[in-house]
């Protein structure tokens, strides 16, 4: 007896195709959403390592002393990933699933954030 399958609903996260969400995919995040996204990253220094950021730039954000709270060493290490070669929001968004972070995932997928 074949059983039937149902789709799996969408996720609250999942935003349509289309030519806007696909021209946002390679563009930089503004500071804009680097400060937003910032203060929702508790862990971030596991998140830098899911960002293939060296373990001696993790060390060297903890011990300068501008970067003075959790939210300060978020932002930093969005900066470092926002530059380097091959950044793409699809590989910030795998990150941020991978940390369960998934109330962020709609603004960045969308650029919401970019304009508020």
């Amino acid at each position: 007896m074949l059983k039937k399958v149902e789709p799996e609903p969408p996720q609250p996260y999942d935003v349509p195709e289309n030519a806007a969400t696909v021209k946002l995919r390679e563009e930089p995040l503004s500071s804009r959403e680097m400060y937003r996204l910032s203060r929702w990253i508790v862990d971030w220094e596991s998140l830098a390592g899911l960002m293939d950021i060296a373990k001696e730039q993790r060390d060297h954000i903890n011990a300068t002393k501008g970067y003075h709270d959790n939210r300060a060493c978020a932002e930093k290490i969005l900066s470092v990933f926002n530059r380097t070669p091959g950044f793409s929001r699809q590989k910030l968004v795998k990150h941020l699933e991978e940390r369960q972070l998934l109330n962020v995932i709609h603004p960045i997928k969308t650029g919401e954030w970019r304009e508020l």
